[in-house]
Parts: C-alpha cells; sequence; structure tokens
C-alpha cells in the first residue's frame, strides 16, 4: 500500500509541474517586463548556508521543513491509514475506492485535456523531448501496476 501511496505521490507530482509549466507558458505571453518594480525584501536569501533563525525570524521556512510538511500531508502511512475509528473496516475500503475513483476522474480529465491540446496544436510526440518520453513510459508502467493492484481488489 506505501509503494501505491508513493507511485500516487510521484504522479501528482508531475501533474503538478506540467500544470506550472502550462501556466508559465501562457503566462509569458502575457507579462510585461518593467524595470520600476523594487526587489524583494529578502536578506541572505543567497547565503551558501541556510540560517534557519534568520528565515524565521523573516517568516520563511527552509525549504526541505516547507516540502515534508506539505508531503507528509499528502501521503499517510499504513498504520495512520488503518486507524478508522469507529468504522467497519469493509466500510473504510469503500471511502477509500470512492477516493481512488475520484482521484482518477481528476486524473483522466487532465489527460483528456492535455490530448486534445495536442491534437488542436499539432504537436508530434516526437517535439515532446527524450525526458517527457521517459517519463510517459513511466506512467504507462505505473498505471499497469496499479490496474493489476485494483483487478486484486476486486478479487
Amino acid at each position: 500500500m506505501r509503494s501505491l501511496l508513493k507511485e500516487m505521490e510521484e504522479k501528482f507530482i508531475e501533474i503538478e509541474e506540467e500544470l506550472a509549466s502550462e501556466e508559465q507558458d501562457s503566462d509569458l505571453e502575457e507579462q510585461n517586463v518593467t524595470s520600476a518594480i523594487a526587489g524583494y525584501n529578502t536578506p541572505k536569501a543567497f547565503a551558501k548556508k541556510p540560517n534557519k533563525k534568520t528565515a524565521e525570524q523573516l517568516g520563511y521556512k527552509i525549504v526541505q521543513e516547507a516540502m515534508d510538511e506539505k508531503y507528509e500531508k499528502l501521503i499517510e502511512s499504513y498504520s495512520d491509514f488503518k486507524k478508522i475509528g469507529d468504522k467497519k473496516p469493509s466500510m473504510h475500503i469503500k471511502d477509500s475506492i470512492r477516493e481512488i475513483a475520484k482521484k482518477l476522474q481528476e486524473i483522466e480529465t487532465i489527460v483528456n485535456h492535455t490530448s486534445k491540446y495536442k491534437n488542436e496544436s499539432g504537436i508530434a510526440s516526437s517535439q515532446y523531448g527524450p525526458a517527457a518520453g521517459k517519463a510517459m513510459t513511466k506512467i504507462a508502467e505505473r498505471l499497469t501496476r496499479i490496474s493489476e493492484r485494483v483487478r486484486a481488489l476486486g478479487e
């Protein structure tokens, strides 16, 4: 179960990165360059070693800590998953299946939008680059493994 959650985390990270790059591409067409904007007030922002005390005083968190907090919420351990309170195990599994279906619907929507955009823009898969090809292969493999696990859940 932990590896499934880890795989789902990786997929969500890939999706976030794709969406962020799409947003940047669309934002670039609308942005103007202005030199009248003042710089950020971030003393020691580029120091070689992060100064935790300074960062905390300024209201910033060390990047690694912030990422850890974010993904701790996203990925729960199996022992936390098992804690079902007063729910019957069958209800807990049923709720989990609903959650999986909802997230798969979101992924399917993103895939459909991407496919439609690809067809409309006339981009060939050879234009994606080698990293995208590798990522697509990994996604296909992961979907196959997930499909096998879902079939096993139904037995």
